[in-house]
């Protein structure tokens, strides 16, 4: 299993993190955030209650081509195998946003609806990273750090991107066990990202914890299923949000279910 730092699961016009070893992907992510608030308003002599209701639904893609070098030395350090990378990314990302805007006074409402989109055809960030791996018969064991250059094109105007606009860096560590006789494959991957301020909205996201975890029976050789789930923990709040946002500091979890086969000609990696 490898690490996927980086992560920021919430509807975001920066466009997708991804940090991945070369190839095509397709992305795609909806998200629908709703809003409502209520006020007492005086018509006339009566009070009456206005109610407004703002629903938002985010729907982006992006069809990226990542390549990820990697060098990996022959020298063992700290009696482990370093191996050093960097990840880039080519492709297209879009975004369309969809708005319904619903008013009330009373028996009295009105609705207002409208969207827009965007699209970029560009590069994305650079993710240099940097892991160190050890193994002791069915037990191994990982430690990484990564990171992202803002290097992408990033606009706080657009609706999608493929940077990010700000620098992020990623480390933490892993461990696998893999019985190949008894076919039993266990792997955690957990990690803490930090983000820099992003400098032309001042918006800065807070630190969060992730961790990715997958277990695995082998059927034959080609052939396995399993679980994979992932949890995500915002730490720290996010800041240069409006005050009456209030604070930002989502989790998330997800639990997955897995079956896949492995090409004859492909070796089926852990960690």
């Amino acid at each position: 299993m490898a690490s996927r730092p980086l992560r920021q699961p919430r509807c975001d016009p920066a466009g997708p993190r991804l940090v991945d070893g070369g190839g095509l992907l397709s992305h795609q992510r909806k998200c629908i955030r709703q809003c409502r608030g209520a006020r007492e308003i005086q018509v006339g002599r009566i009070p009456a209650a206005a109610n407004v209701n703002l629903n938002l639904h985010l729907n982006a893609q992006a069809d990226l081509i990542l390549l990820n070098p990697t060098y990996t030395f022959a020298t063992p350090v700290l009696g482990g195998q370093l191996a050093i990378g960097v990840t880039g990314l080519f492709g297209r990302s879009s975004a369309d946003l969809a708005r319904t805007l619903t008013a009330a006074v009373g028996p009295l409402a009105t609705t207002r609806t409208g969207s827009f989109g965007d699209s970029i055809t560009s590069v994305g960030d650079l993710y240099p990273q940097a892991t160190l791996k050890w193994s002791a018969g069915v037990h191994n064991f990982m430690t990484y750090v990564t990171g992202d250059v803002p290097v992408g094109a990033y606009s706080p105007s657009s609706l999608a991107n493929l940077g990010i606009g700000h620098a992020a860096i990623d480390a933490g560590g892993g461990y696998t066990y893999f019985n190949p006789q008894a076919g039993h494959e266990f792997s955690a991957v957990g990690g803490f990202t930090y983000n820099f301020k992003n400098q032309d909205t001042q918006y800065q996201n807070g630190i969060d914890f992730h961790l990715d975890w997958g277990a695995s029976q082998f059927l034959s050789k080609q052939v396995f299923v399993g679980l994979v789930g992932y949890a995500y923990q915002q730490v720290t709040d996010d800041f240069g949000q409006h005050p009456v946002l209030g604070a930002f500091g989502p989790a998330w979890w997800a639990l997955v279910r897995r079956s896949a086969s492995c090409l004859p000609w492909a070796t089926c990696r852990v960690i």
